[in-house]
């Protein structure tokens, strides 16, 4: 018989509650050092899911808790634009998130 391992315990950046990591979500820092919302290679820091989760990014920010978290700097646009993919992670879950660059939400440029 096989016993199944119980989930990834990882602690939210704003909070700091500690939940598995499936009701987490990660933003990371990717290899170009653009931020980018979800799975994936680079350095990444965990917050609860939106919507309540958009308080813990808040306090997160605020702290500059992701940018420790991180060990990189994260600049006021860099935030909001990761603001606004975790409002959309929650109303589209089933989204790929990608990198958050210098990009509009109409994927236009800057």
């Amino acid at each position: 018989m096989h016993d199944k391992r119980p989930a990834p315990v990882r602690t939210c950046v704003g909070c700091r509650r500690r939940a598995p990591s499936h009701v987490l979500v990660r933003v990371r820092s990717g290899a170009d050092r653009q931020l980018e919302v979800g799975a994936g290679d680079g350095r990444g820091a965990w917050l609860c899911r939106p919507p309540g989760g958009l308080e813990c990014f808040d306090t997160a920010a605020r702290r500059g808790a992701l940018a420790q978290a991180l060990r990189t700097g994260v600049s006021a646009e860099a935030l909001a634009l990761v603001r606004a993919r975790l409002v959309g992670h929650h109303d589209a879950p089933t989204r790929r998130d990608g990198p958050i660059d210098d990009e509009t939400q109409d994927g236009t440029s800057h």
